[in-house]
């Protein structure tokens, strides 16, 4: 969006070259700059040396506001005693309308002060502006028509230029709290004392500048942090200022030698966790579960995908959604594009705690950097494919060599590069190729697409990219690959760490991998859990920390086994009534 800045301030300088008097408003969303923009603005106008700021903030009545005035007024008097004489003058008038004697002493208190305000002349506030900031701030021990009623006084019998700062929208906000309806209250008093609007709506550009203006960015490229926040839309200075400070706390990342593009990375997801923080200021443990939420939720959303792609029928064990929705207004303002959950943590944990955690941050950072070389096959890739579509004067055999070569070179690696759609367009330049040995790379490709592809499904928790349904849909013929290659999962511990392994907690989570060896070792389990209660008890706690059934049947129908063995029957029953395991019913 275009800025309004240069036009306001223009109207601004026309307007209080005007020898009369007027109330104006400057409006805008918090955090823009308003202030900033009138602080400099206000030097350039004719009237500098008569200008008065009041902030609203922390004053809690009329009189402190009229007194305000007074000594600020003061300040720029030719005569530096211009208050003590107008004090003196007041004082003697004062006591004439009270019939008081001159021996008789006022206490010179705040409300003695601010009933004198009343008492000076117009040629005491000729030329003076007056600007008062803060007013959605404004203290709940004033009653807001009495301060709209004190603004067209100012410009009405003092003759004052007036210029009011605020953000508009949060009037009604803050007064709900004071059961006050000052959005309506101010609403109507603008339509009768208001003589000029101005709403200020900044660029991100501008307001960037200013805060950059006060936090300099030391070490990483300027561009590519603006770039984040002209992207994300953030023109509140404060949160910029916040993210500023941050990002200069992490100048050892540039020690690494990394990949500009990891760099890159790096500021994006960064500015993320800053900006986010600052915005929506969870708590980490809060952040943890925040993050938890959304994979879920990425996840769910995949999986509907892929039944009405498909129409596979929902599964009715599987883990259902619900939003929440304090969550559901996060997400909108997190995404860097990187999706660096573990460096988000850490940068999370860094705002509570101030610990940098350089070592783990320079791991995470080098083995990404090590993996570089995936971004540029999959730019190589990508840049064939859009060749072979649109290039009109493509050299067929040229690009078929690339591609074999390319192909042949990160067979390994492919399914760490692409998703399951994107490996599928890259199949079908293979298959359209007059490359003789066509066929045998494809299966070679497929296998090890397919390889990859099960061990993080079956290893890792973020396992949704490719989807294990949608690729036995798409390549049927390699389900007895996937049957086999599973055939090959062994235990590489004892039974008690491998099942210890899989109790639900931060990271770790029960895999496909965990479900088919537990399947496959189930007699073993029994056994162990028959002939230790301290595993019995494990099993238990691995049952109670997953909700998905589908995931632990098998260790359900260990325990209806053993409670419909009459030796054990008790001890499962005594579980059952303790809450401790649940819904055996459905297994028996």
């Amino acid at each position: 969006m275009d800025s309004n800045k240069q036009l306001i301030e223009d109207s601004f300088k026309e307007l209080f070259k005007r020898d009369e008097e007027f109330i104006s408003i400057l409006s805008g969303d918090w955090g823009i700059g308003k202030t900033y923009f009138w602080n400099e603005l206000s030097q350039k106008l004719t009237c500098t040396d008569k200008q008065v700021y009041i902030s609203l903030f922390g004053l809690d009545s009329i009189q402190a506001i009229k007194t305000d005035i007074l000594f600020k007024i003061s300040k720029f008097k030719k005569s530096a005693n211009w208050l003590n004489k107008n004090i003196t003058s007041r004082l003697r008038s004062l006591k004439t309308v009270l019939k008081l004697d001159d021996d008789v002493s006022i206490p010179l208190n705040m409300e003695v002060i601010s009933s004198l305000f009343s008492l000076l002349s117009q040629g005491d506030f000729k030329d003076i502006v007056i600007c008062f900031d803060d007013v959605e701030r404004i203290s709940n021990k004033i009653d807001f028509k009495d301060f709209m009623g004190f603004l067209s006084e100012l410009k009405e019998k003092n003759k004052c230029k007036v210029l009011i700062i605020l953000n508009e929208n949060e009037l009604n906000n803050l007064s709900s709290i004071d059961q006050k309806p000052y959005g309506e209250i101010f609403s109507l008093y603008k339509e009768k004392i208001v003589d000029f609007e101005f709403h200020y709506k900044p660029n991100v550009e501008e307001c960037f500048t200013i805060a950059n203006g006060l936090v300099d960015i030391k070490f990483f490229d300027k561009n590519s942090i603006f770039e984040f926040f002209n992207k994300k839309g953030i023109k509140n200075i404060r949160v910029i200022k916040q993210c500023l400070y941050y990002i200069n706390q992490f100048s050892f990342v540039l020690d690494l030698n990394l990949d500009d593009r990891i760099v890159k990375d790096f500021i994006q997801s960064a500015l993320t966790v800053f900006s986010f923080k600052s915005i929506y200021n969870l708590s980490e443990d809060k952040f943890k579960k925040f993050k938890e939420y959304k994979r879920k939720k990425n996840s769910f959303i995949v999986q509907q995908s892929i039944n009405k792609q498909f129409d596979l029928k929902k599964d009715d064990e599987k883990e259902t959604f619900h939003e929440i929705e304090e969550f559901e207004k996060c997400l909108k303002d997190h995404s860097s594009g990187v999706h660096w959950d573990d460096l988000e943590e850490i940068l999370y944990n860094y705002l509570y705690t101030l610990a940098k955690n350089k070592d783990k941050i320079k791991d995470f950072l080098n083995e990404k950097n090590e993996n570089t070389y995936r971004l540029d096959i999959q730019e190589e890739l990508l840049k064939i494919e859009d060749e072979s579509i649109y290039c009109l004067n493509l050299n067929d055999v040229t690009q078929n060599k690339r591609l074999i070569e390319i192909l042949n070179e990160s067979k390994q690696i492919l399914s760490k590069i692409f998703s399951l759609e994107d490996f599928s367009k890259i199949i079908d330049m293979l298959d359209i190729s007059k490359y003789e040995l066509k066929d045998k790379l494809k299966q070679e490709l497929l296998e090890n697409f397919i390889k990859n592809v099960l061990d993080t499904q079956d290893n890792e928790k973020n396992h949704r990219r490719n989807d294990n349904e949608k690729l036995i849909f798409t390549y049927p013929h390699l389900k007895n690959y996937i049957d086999n290659y599973r055939s090959t999962y062994k235990l590489n511990s004892d039974l008690y760490s491998f099942i210890k392994k899989t109790i639900y907690h931060d990271k770790a989570f029960l895999t496909k991998k965990d479900e088919i060896l537990i399947e496959r070792y189930k007699s073993d389990i029994k056994l162990e859990m028959i002939n230790s209660s301290e595993f019995f008890k494990l099993i238990t706690q691995v049952i109670n920390s997953h909700t998905r059934d589908s995931n632990i049947n098998t260790l359900k129908e260990i325990l209806v086994e053993l409670k419909n063995d009459e030796k054990y029957r008790p001890r499962i029953e005594l579980l059952e009534k303790k809450h401790l395991v649940w819904d055996l019913e459905s297994h028996e």
